[in-house]
């Protein structure tokens, strides 16, 4: 093993660049609500296959994923606030 003599600086660790960050051009306050416009009752499954539910005709989106699923889907409509 080789030990840096004390007149010798040890290198300097390579920095990282720092990750990337990507917004959405639109903020999302989370959860958010959204109205079934067909059925008051059933459960729906997101492409990650996560469960949501409409209960009385609601359906809540916790996560960005869920709200793009829910926001796209034909049956659906934001809830008013």
């Amino acid at each position: 093993m080789n030990k840096p003599k004390s007149d010798e600086q040890p290198a300097a660790p390579h920095s990282l660049p720092a990750p990337k960050v990507e917004s959405s051009p639109k903020a999302v306050g989370l959860p958010r609500r959204f109205r079934d416009t067909v059925f008051s009752s059933r459960t729906l499954i997101t492409p990650h296959g996560q469960s949501l539910v409409v209960i009385r005709g609601v359906v809540t989106a916790d996560t960005s994923d869920q709200y793009e699923f829910l926001q796209n889907h034909p049956d659906l409509e934001p809830a008013p606030e």
